[in-house]
């Protein structure tokens, strides 16, 4: 970064602002829809997110074939994991933006 031109430093700066995923924003799709996996697509994490959402699915639909007798042994793999997420969507979102400042830097080294 050290060698960087302003204009370049810049284009750094409006790529990452511009790009960046907001924690809150992680937070807000994690506790409503954290059960299908929705703020792991939001912050990159596909496979995941897929496995989290049909995970979630299945888990639902067991839940109601089973008019909730079942409910516990069933929801508590994907609740586990969304407690889980509670903490490591920290991670996942700086992990994104730090991607993205790397990527940003790449572009202009081309």
């Amino acid at each position: 970064m050290r060698n960087l031109s302003v204009e370049q430093k810049s284009y750094i700066e409006n790529y990452v602002s511009n790009e960046r995923k907001s924690l809150i924003i992680a937070y807000v799709l994690w506790f409503f829809l954290g059960i299908f996996g929705v703020h792991r697509f939001y912050v990159g994490k596909t496979i995941t997110g897929l496995v989290m959402l049909m995970l979630g699915l299945i888990c639902g639909l067991l839940t109601l074939i089973t008019f909730g007798t079942l409910s516990f042994i069933t929801m508590a793999p994907i609740t586990i994991w969304w407690f889980i997420d509670a903490v490591l969507i920290i991670f996942m979102v700086n992990n994104y933006n730090r991607r993205l400042r790397s990527e940003a830097l790449r572009n202009i080294t081309r």
